[in-house]
């Protein structure tokens, strides 16, 4: 993965996409679906966690797991992990980087 790409870094065995919530409505059920509907598509292990909602690790590929356990409000930093074949990982997380910078949500470092 090209290190001049925000909020997407290598650790280990796993692709990590870190992005801040900049919407006022925060994680809510249509961005939480469009996670659902890219992470789907590709034979990958996803796992999201934030500094808010339950802070217990949710399924990528399960929306009630997300709005669950990772319902998140504005400002909150969420954290995508990656597991699976390189290639996949890294098409995913570019998929959600393009797909999220362009909804309300702001790639980070770490």
């Amino acid at each position: 993965m090209p290190p001049e790409i925000p909020g997407i870094r290598r650790e280990n065995d796993c692709t990590i996409f870190s992005a801040r919530v900049n919407i006022k409505q925060g994680l809510h059920a249509r961005p939480s679906m469009q996670i659902v509907d890219a992470c789907t598509k590709y034979n990958v292990k996803v796992t999201l966690t934030s500094d808010g909602g339950q802070k217990i690790p949710a399924d990528g590929k399960r929306i009630m797991q997300i709005m669950q356990r990772v319902g998140t409000s504005k400002g909150a930093r969420l954290e995508i992990r990656i597991e699976g074949e390189t290639e996949e990982a890294e098409k995913l997380a570019m998929e959600l980087y393009n797909g999220i910078e362009l909804r309300g949500y702001e790639a980070i470092d770490k």
